[in-house]
This record gives structure tokens, sequence and C-alpha cells, in this order.
């Protein structure tokens, strides 16, 4: 369920149905230049809402409500972050395809965030300053992909 189905019916209803309305609204109320920067911040909220109910049922299963509510705004945080990617790139292919997008989304339920306790097992000692560094390197590529410059690879789609 969370490696097919999941992704397949919130990228046709979280990409597919919303960020299309939301983009062309834009293009009615915003400036040219803003129009993929707001539709890139907005819709990925709905994304993010959409996991919240997690929440209830952990708190149904009689889990501490600090310990849901803190999972709850990281479980936000990084659905807000990968639905801010995804639909960058929607965009940026000119809503043609779903499937890179249903393509990432389970990759990523598959890996699942990276699991930075490993760092403290004893083996992993003298790779910490290693990884943490790679992480680092490997966040600050990932952001400086979406400069002006790195994406000019993608097709302009629409714009």
């Amino acid at each position: 369920r969370d490696l097919i189905i999941c992704p397949l019916s919130e990228e046709l209803v979280f990409r597919g149905c919303i960020v299309p309305p939301i983009y062309y609204f834009m293009t009615c109320y915003s400036s040219s230049s803003t129009v993929v920067l707001r539709s890139t911040i907005i819709c990925p909220l709905f994304f993010g809402t959409a996991h919240v109910h997690h929440a209830i049922q952990k708190v149904r299963a009689g889990h501490d409500l600090s310990i849901v509510l803190l999972g709850t705004i990281f479980q936000f945080a990084y659905t807000y972050l990968f639905g801010i990617y995804v639909t960058y790139v929607y965009i940026r292919i000119g809503f043609s395809t779903l499937t890179p997008l249903f393509l990432s989304h389970c990759f990523c339920n598959y890996m699942g965030v990276p699991n930075l306790a490993i760092l403290d097992h004893a083996s992993m000692k003298p790779f910490k300053i290693i990884l943490i560094i790679l992480y680092v390197i490997g966040i600050i590529l990932f952001i400086n992909g979406f400069s002006t410059k790195s994406y000019m690879i993608l097709p302009l789609g629409t714009q």
C-alpha cells in the first residue's frame, strides 16, 4: 500500500488535480516571475496537511501526546519539503506526466527518512564525521539543483 497505492493516489490528487488549477489561478493574479514560486509553496501545504491524520491514529492507540505532536510536526515538514520538490518538477515539465513524480514518491516511501541514529553505532564512529559531511553536501547539492542555471537541463514546459 505505501509503495504503490498511496504514491499513485497522492500524486493523482495532490499534483494532478491541485497543482494545475492553483498554478493557472496564480498566472491570473500574480506577476509572472512569482507564479512558479508561489505555486510551489502553496500546493504542498495540502499534501503535508493530508498526512496529519496519522496523529489521530497514534493518540487513539495510546501514544504520548507530546511525542505524537513532535512526530506530526516532523512528518508535516518532510512531506511539505517533498511536496515542494515534486510540485516544482511537475511545473517544470509542463504538467505533461505524473510518472517521474510517482516513481520518486515510491522511492522516497521505500527509503524512508535517513536513519541518523546509525551514526551513534559503535562500528560507525570512525565514519561519523564523514557521513555527516556527506549528508550536508547532499543537502547543499539538492538545494543548488533549484538554482536558475542548474535546472535549465529540464524542459521549460509551459513557461
